[in-house]
Parts: structure tokens; sequence; C-alpha cells
């Protein structure tokens, strides 16, 4: 039973309402309170009661506004418990205690999970701080490494430029003791002259013989020649070089003949071919040249070519080589020397003559004429047509020593190309050939 806490509410009109409602829940709820104030009065119209009647009769539509009218008279009957004095304020502060509960169990949560990330935040940040720790101490250890390594290489540096100074200093002494040598050398050897001059007489030979009969011979231009060769022709180490081109071809025989080279200057290709194993020895004019190579006890003889060729045997040698040689001598001694060649060649045996290359317009017209005791310039075509109208077979044109391309003209086209060949072609070429 309701009791009258309001004397503005008509408690006698709202029991009779509820007894009302609830005998007839199907039909269509009156007006709710106005906020809980006064209740709105019942409709007197009976047309409205009889409609309400004559719609719930209806199959499916009465069947809706019956379930829409118990869900108007559900809210109504909440909001009315809301509005009720003291039990809407009761109801109502219920509600606010369980959001607050539910409210505080939600902040304890995220409170929590915050307690969780901040632990998190402190061991990642306690991470980070130890392995940037770590990272700034293998800094500092590969800086020291890197200092240690710089100032070895400093030192090594230091070290090696000594060396290199050094190394300098002996070479210019060795220079300077060398030059020493040659010069007494030279003077000892114009002494020898001027006694053979004397006594009319060259070591070796036969007083009776025929190569007493000629005029002897003075140091005076072989000592030029062996400067002139030392300033024109280059170093030993770099003939060396130079010659390894030939070195493939060269092999050793059954009967270890020896390889003869004509005009052998200071003996290099003797050297090389020596270290190689193959048997072989040189033979010049120059007393100059033959005392340097004897002195580096290679097998050299001072002797004319074509007078040491015509007193070999018959196919007595493997090879006979000369270099920068044929240009030197007449005709009529080239051919000689030909000639001899084959009859001194074992079958086989082969020949190479080399000699600068006419063909190159720089070397034809100034090079060439450097030496004065060169006589005319044989050109490839020649040489290879001497060697084989003489009875050499295989004979073979080697283009030796072009010019470096940044003294060559820039371009491809026909004309450049043609010029480059003819001013800085190949400055010297070989000839070679076999005995049949």
């Amino acid at each position: 039973m309701i009791e009258a806490n309001n004397p503005d509410i008509d408690v006698a009109a709202l029991e009779r309402r509820t007894e009302v409602e609830l005998q007839q829940p199907e039909q269509l709820v009156a007006p709710s309170l106005a906020m809980g104030l006064e209740m709105a009065p019942l409709p007197s119209d009976s047309s409205l009661l009889a409609l309400k009647m004559l719609l719930r009769d209806i199959p499916v539509l009465g069947a809706v506004l019956a379930m829409l009218n118990r869900w108007q008279r559900q809210r109504q009957v909440g909001a009315r418990l809301l509005a009720t004095p003291y039990l809407g304020y009761g109801l109502r502060w219920l509600k606010s205690l369980a959001l607050v509960h539910e409210t505080r169990g939600r902040l304890e949560m995220t409170v929590r999970e915050l307690a969780s990330t901040e632990q998190k935040l402190a061991s990642t940040e306690q991470r980070l701080c130890t392995e940037i720790a770590l990272s700034n101490a293998r800094i500092g250890e590969l800086r020291q490494e890197v200092e240690f390594v710089e100032q070895r290489l400093k030192t090594a540096h230091e070290l090696n430029l000594a060396h290199v100074t050094a190394l300098r200093q002996e070479v210019a002494e060795e220079k300077t003791r060398g030059a020493r040598n040659r010069a007494e050398t030279l003077f000892q050897q114009r002494r020898l002259t001027a006694a053979i001059e004397t006594s009319g007489l060259r070591p070796g030979a036969p007083a009776a013989s025929a190569e007493a009969n000629k005029p002897v011979r003075t140091d005076a231009l072989d000592s030029y020649y062996a400067a002139f060769e030392d300033s024109f022709r280059g170093s030993r180490e770099e003939i060396k070089r130079r010659l390894e081109v030939y070195l493939d071809r060269i092999k050793t025989n059954p009967e270890n003949l020896p390889v003869l080279d004509i005009g052998c200057g200071r003996g290099e290709w003797i050297e090389m071919l020596g270290a190689r194993g193959v048997a072989a020895y040189g033979i010049d004019l120059n007393s100059v040249f033959v005392a340097d190579a004897r002195a580096r006890a290679l097998d050299v003889r001072e002797a004319e070519a074509l007078a040491h060729l015509r007193s070999l045997e018959d196919a007595s040698l493997a090879g006979l080589t000369g270099f920068h040689i044929i240009e030197h001598l007449a005709l009529d001694d080239l051919i000689s020397i030909i000639d001899e060649a084959n009859r001194v060649l074992a079958p086989g045996g082969f020949l190479l003559f080399e000699t600068p290359n006419p063909e190159n317009l720089i070397v034809g017209a100034s090079t060439f004429w450097s030496d004065p005791t060169h006589r005319a310039p044989l050109p490839p075509s020649v040489s290879r047509f001497m060697v084989e109208q003489r009875g050499f077979i295989d004979a073979e044109v080697i283009y030796l020593h072009e010019a470096d391309d940044a003294l060559k003209m820039k371009g491809t086209d026909a004309v450049v190309t043609r010029l480059n060949q003819l001013f800085y072609g190949p400055m010297d070429y070989a000839i070679w050939a076999r005995k049949a």
C-alpha cells in the first residue's frame, strides 16, 4: 500500500488508476506522470475504450498494439519509480553507487595497467641504458684500436721512408762505384791497346796468320760505342724485358747444340738463354763489351761474325741470332752471313734477326740515323724475301715496341688510323725463319 508522503498527490486516485491498469493490461496507457508531480486525468470518452477493444480483436494488429502497450507501460513504470519521491532518489543513488563501483573497478584496472606499463618502461629504460653503456665502452675500445693501428701505420710509414731513403742512397753509391769502375776499365783497356799497338800483335792470334797483318783496332771507337749503347739503347734490365718475347720460341735440342748470338754486345740474351738451360755463346768485335760480358762469367768471344761462321762445322748450331746488327752490314756481307747460317745450322734450326722498322716514319727518317754506324734501313718485306730467297722456310715478321697510346692522335677514322700507323706504329721488327 502506497503511503501519502506528499499532500499534493491524490493517493486514492492513484490506487484506482493502478488497479484499472493491472486489470486491463492490453489497453493503451494514459499519459505518464509529468516529472512525478501530477497524474493526468483519465479520459471519460467511452468511444476511445470501444476503439481499443475493436483494435484488439484484429488478428495481427491487435497483438502488435498489445506488445507496444506493454513496452510503453514498462518504460513508464521505470520513469514513475524514478520520479517517485524518496524511492526515486534511492534508486538513482543505487544506480550511481553501482556506476561508481564499476568505475572504481575500471579505474583500478587502468591503474594496474599503468603500473605494468611503467614497470615495462623502467625495464626497457634500464636495458637501453645498459646497451648504451656497453656501446660506449665498445666505441672507446674501437677508438683505442684505431689509434693503435694509426700509430703502427705511422711508424711503419716512417720506417719505410727511412728504408727507401737508405736504398736510394745505396743505389746512388752503387752507380757512383759503377761509373768509377767503368772509367778504370776503359783506362786499363786503353793502356792494353797501347801496349798491343806497340808490340804489333793482338793476343790469341798466331804471329804468322793473315789476321796479324790487318791493322790493329784501337779501343777509342769501342769505348765510344759502349757509352753510346748505354745512353741510347737502354739499361740491361730494359733490354732483357724486351727480349722476353722470344724466349718461348727457344727450346733445348737433344744434341745440346749451342745458340750463337752475333754482335752480342753486353750479353743480355746469352745470360737469359743460360738461365733457361739453353747452351749459348756470343761474339762481338767491341773489346769493351767482351770484357764486360766476361766479367759476368758469360761465354763471349771477340771475333768478326762472318769469319767466325766460316770457321764452324756444318750443322753445328741450334740457332743464330742477331739483335740490331744487320743494319750495320753491307749487303754482300749480310747475304754471306745468311748463307753461312744456312750451312752451320742443324736441320730445323732457327734464324732470328731484330732491326729497326723503317715503316715507322719517325724511325726511318730520324731515330735510325742516331747511330752513325748504321748503313741503311731494311724494310720487313725485304728481310723476309732475303731469308726465303737464300733457302730458309717458315719466315715470319714479328712487329715489336709500338708507341704508347698517349702519343697517338685521337680518333677512329681511316685517316687518323693510318697516320698513327705511319708515325706511332711498331718501332722494331724481327725476322724469324727455320732451316729446312
